[in-house]
């Protein structure tokens, strides 16, 4: 599990990076074009890269279950037909995003063969499609290490983000009881 923590940080780290860099160089563009009517060359084309980068955290996004889920249904079916249905779910998730990755792929090849590039920054594309397909790789590999902690049976771990344990997780104590225990209530 060391590899896959090391990778899927790898990518977070890049995903981090990216929206800082990004906010802040909007941030500056509306900040200067506002104040000297004078905006920063370049700088959607930049925000296009960079929000490209942003999909590196999706890896991140997928491993800590952090994704946004709607547990209406789910809440209310026995749980070995919404283990079932969380599998069936990961496999979607799985192809998916193989397949836009594949076709980023094909995306760079076709950038680079016909020299694509942001006119005024003079970068070319096909990098950015190549960052985006890794990106979704790595989404679809934290797709299948997840998969596999429920196919046999083992959780993320407790007190992690969306694991047994924390707050909300199915089985965890409700907020007053944890907080009452803290403050040396009584857990009656």
């Amino acid at each position: 599990m060391k590899v896959t923590k090391y990778i899927i940080g790898f990518f977070n780290a890049v995903g981090v990076v990216a929206t800082f860099a990004m906010l802040t160089i909007v941030f500056f563009d509306v900040l200067l074009r506002f104040l000297f009517n004078t905006p920063i060359v370049g700088a959607t084309e930049l925000g296009q890269i960079l929000l490209v980068c942003v999909f590196a955290g999706v890896s991140t996004t997928i491993i800590e279950q952090r994704n946004i889920k709607v547990d209406l249904l789910m809440n209310n079916i026995p749980k070995a037909a919404a283990r079932i249905i969380d599998l069936i779910i990961l496999v979607i998730t799985f192809a998916f995003l193989l397949l836009i990755a594949w076709q980023a792929f094909v995306s760079s090849g076709v950038s680079r063969a016909f020299n694509v590039i942001y006119s005024l920054i003079r970068i070319p594309q096909w990098p950015l499609f190549i960052v985006l397909a890794l990106s979704l790789c790595a989404g679809a590999f934290a797709t299948a290490v997840l998969f596999i902690q429920l196919l046999t049976g083992k959780e993320a771990d407790a007190g992690a983000p969306g694991g047994p344990g924390s707050p909300g997780a199915p089985g965890a104590e409700p907020p007053e009881k944890v907080q009452a225990k803290s403050e040396g209530g009584d857990d009656r």
